[in-house]
């Protein structure tokens, strides 16, 4: 099926008619926009200030002098930043090649022609992951979702159906890792003392890149990490691929674009993901509020780390859901001549618009603030408070320069770069040129039925195709 020609019964091959242009939603923007302040304050207090002197809860930014509001700020965290933006990320990932998914099959692109775009595309999203967690900061995720990006391309042609099984079948097996995982820091605790050797990892220096004492050290231990993940790529691939192609199927039905026609699946998808994040972050909110069992706290961040995955659909549900007025209003807008974005709106969706360009922004400004070689370097002390606050203002400084962008008319550059080099200097054509082997093909296509009423083409051989009148659900899966 990878040679199909999906071209209309009723339109010439040589059709050059434009696509018609379609509205910017908005809450994929504002989503992005949301989730990029959400990865930045959990990268920030897991990974950029990392305090093993403060004991107790420093994985989650520590406890220091400011207690109380240390304790708040870890509450929220584990609420609604910890493996929170990141499946918000993936989801958004799905959805985003769904729509593009889409777009390519308006223009008329043959489903082999379509793939290997979109796997060209992210496989150049994977390289610049390698860039940038080997110069800018390990914890990197834009290589494994260019990875992600071309296993989705190459289940494309799926049904939803068969997306979704694969989805639970990936969830479930994660779901194994996850058991494995919570028997192991029983055993840990039970016979070993994890917080001492804990310590000692975050204190050796060689052994973390965020205590490297220069950049070349550093660089040299990015690259370390850079090897184990390569290895850890099928792990990761169970525990994030149910929510891509769960965002995926969600974009080729381009569910957000008709959120109002799905406000029932949105609310039940916001319920069950909500339900199951709360299910981990109520127990440990008591337990940062009490002191409680420090084993229990690991085991919830465990279970957490594969269970928290089921709250990036329902936060982009409900993103999705809170967007339908503002959406109207900004199409009523625009149909008046108007900006369609509301002035209050839009420094977020400028942000989200620029999500590559803001994400690797906040590795350059974190690598300058925090690293201890850095001209600016801030001392690693004060507990998941300032760390918060830290996170909130180098947010907004992106949230600036991307509304600065947007005023200006200009594309984030590193959106810019990506797009230029996955589809060239010309970018995408309206409608898909046959190549003159194809043109020679569909000169022995045999219609099924009468042209008036084909809905679908035989190839030679025997081997059916439908027609791009077919829903593209249809055609690309």
């Amino acid at each position: 099926m990878d040679q199909s020609l999906p071209i209309a019964a009723t339109t010439s091959v040589t059709d050059q008619t434009p696509v018609t242009q379609r509205r910017r939603l908005l809450s994929p923007d504002v989503a992005r926009g949301l989730t990029l302040l959400s990865i930045l304050i959990a990268n920030i207090t897991t990974f950029w200030l990392v305090d093993p002197t403060l004991g107790r809860f420093a994985e989650l930014g520590g406890i220091g002098e400011a207690a109380t509001a240390d304790r708040i700020a870890m509450s929220l965290g584990v609420l609604l930043t910890h493996v929170r933006g990141l499946p918000m990320f993936a989801t958004l990932l799905g959805y985003g090649l769904g729509m593009i998914a889409v777009s390519l099959w308006r223009k008329q692109f043959p489903l082999r022609r379509a793939r290997l775009l979109l796997i060209r595309r992210y496989g150049i999203l994977a390289l610049f992951g390698v860039v940038h967690l080997t110069t800018l900061f390990w914890g990197d995720i834009m290589l494994f979702y260019g990875v992600a990006g071309i296993i989705t391309a190459c289940l494309m042609s799926a049904r939803d159906k068969i997306l979704l099984w694969i989805a639970g079948v990936c969830y479930a097996l994660s779901l194994l890792f996850t058991a494995v995982g919570v028997f192991g820091v029983w055993a840990s605790r039970e016979y070993g003392d994890v917080d001492h050797q804990l310590s000692i990892a975050l204190e050796g220096g060689a052994e973390h890149p965020q205590f490297a004492a220069s950049y070349a050290e550093y660089f040299r231990e990015n690259l370390a990490f850079l090897a184990v993940g390569l290895t850890a790529l099928p792990v990761e691939a169970l525990m994030v691929m149910p929510v891509i192609l769960v965002g995926f199927v969600a974009g080729r039905r381009s569910l957000l674009r008709n959120a109002a026609q799905h406000t029932t699946l949105l609310w039940w998808t916001v319920v069950i993901g909500g339900v199951v994040g709360l299910a981990t972050a109520i127990p440990q909110i008591w337990i940062i509020w009490t002191d409680g069992d420090q084993t229990l706290m690991d085991i919830l961040s465990v279970v957490n780390a594969q269970t928290g995955f089921a709250t990036g659909p329902a936060i982009v549900a409900g993103i999705a859901l809170a967007c339908i007025p503002l959406q109207r209003i900004a199409d009523a807008r625009a149909a008046a001549g108007k900006p369609p974005v509301m002035w209050w709106l839009l420094p977020l969706v400028a942000l989200g618009k620029r999500s590559m360009t803001g994400y690797v922004l906040q590795s350059v400004l974190c690598l300058l603030l925090f690293t201890p070689f850095s001209f600016a370097a801030i001392p690693v002390v004060g507990g998941a408070y300032h760390a918060t606050l830290y996170g909130l203002l180098i947010w907004a400084v992106t949230v600036i320069i991307a509304t600065g962008l947007e005023l200006a008319g200009l594309p984030g550059p590193l959106e810019w770069l990506h797009r230029r080099l996955a589809y060239g200097r010309r970018g995408l054509p309206d409608r898909y040129q046959l190549t003159a082997q194809e043109q020679a093909l569909v000169g022995q296509l045999v219609p099924v039925a009468a042209p008036a009423q084909a809905t679908h083409f035989s190839y030679p051989g025997g081997q059916v195709h439908r027609l791009s009148a077919a829903p593209p659900h249809q055609v690309y899966g």
